[in-house]
């Protein structure tokens, strides 16, 4: 059985690498036994989910940190993957590709979730019709009623389609 204080050391571990094999390597820790412990306890899967997050952290800087040295040593392989990776002009036709497509599906999900907004304002001033928002709330608050926590919970299916209470 893992105690807390093992649990610790690998978590430790974990945030230094993210990855689960070196921190049982060096904890002595079987992965079937982390693997385990993650399955049966939901808040040791965060504190390791968090963990491997902090660990990826770790050796992105540490990776930065090899590019950055070889361009102080004036190492053209590393000017040029920074350059490349940093700065549109020297970007290959490649690069600027999957940089202008991922420029697309942004403005592509931007513009749908615009539109889904806009769709769901329309519903909503279908069903109530103009409402100052400012006046509605303070009269929700003086009246002691609840706006809903989360907005999904408000009745703004067409009038056509609307819920029975």
């Amino acid at each position: 059985m893992i105690s807390n204080d093992d649990k610790n050391k690998f978590l430790d571990e974990l945030r230094k690498t993210s990855i689960v094999t070196s921190a049982c390597n060096k904890t002595g820790i079987s992965r079937a036994t982390i693997y385990r412990w993650i399955k049966k306890d939901p808040s040791f899967r965060e504190l390791v989910d968090e963990a491997k997050s902090m660990g990826i952290e770790v050796m992105c800087d540490a990776a930065e940190l090899v590019i950055f040295s070889g361009i102080k040593d004036k190492k053209f392989q590393s000017a040029r993957y920074y350059l490349e990776h940093h700065s549109k002009r020297y970007m290959t036709r490649m690069t600027k590709q999957m940089h202008d497509e991922e420029l697309r599906a942004s403005k592509k999900d931007n513009a749908h979730k615009k539109l889904e907004d806009m769709e769901t304002l329309k519903l909503f001033h279908d069903k109530y019709g103009d409402i100052d928002f400012g006046k509605w709330f303070e009269s929700n608050k003086k009246n002691d009623s609840k706006a809903p926590e989360d907005p999904s919970d408000l009745d703004i299916s067409p009038p056509d389609q609307k819920t029975s209470s």
